[in-house]
């Protein structure tokens, strides 16, 4: 289930059409992974660099990271959140997407076109 919430005081990315397209990003992710031929304990972002730009929109779309104790303590600094939030920037946000962290956008869409060739097709978007 997805549920979301109409609340208007929360950073942008809990409102509803982000919460969408980051919930569609872990099935994104789920079809890259291992299970689905591609290479065994990859990461989503291969450089410091590409993680760095990911950890930063996912601090403009949630807010700041809690330090929190017990299993979830910075879930949000995970490999899948992490692809989520960029994946989740890229749809709602392209142009600052881009702007903000360049190369852990062209990584996601590196990822998104071998896992959902048509996705992120332009030409789509012209339907």
């Amino acid at each position: 289930m997805i549920e979301l919430a109409p609340e208007r005081d929360y950073f942008p990315g809990y409102a509803p059409g982000p919460t969408l397209a980051h919930e569609v990003s872990h099935s994104v992710y789920a079809a890259w992974t291992p299970d689905a031929g591609f290479e065994q304990g990859q990461q989503a972002f291969r450089t410091r660099s590409q993680q760095e730009q990911a950890e930063s929109l996912s601090l403009r779309l949630y807010g700041p990271f809690h330090e929190a104790t017990g299993p979830f303590v910075d879930y949000r600094l995970g490999d899948e959140e992490l692809f989520a939030a960029v994946f989740t920037s890229r749809i709602i946000e392209p142009t600052a997407a881009r702007r903000n962290a360049p190369q852990a956008v062209d990584r996601i869409e590196e990822i998104v076109t071998a896992t959902v060739p048509t996705l992120f097709d332009k030409n789509n978007l012209d339907s």
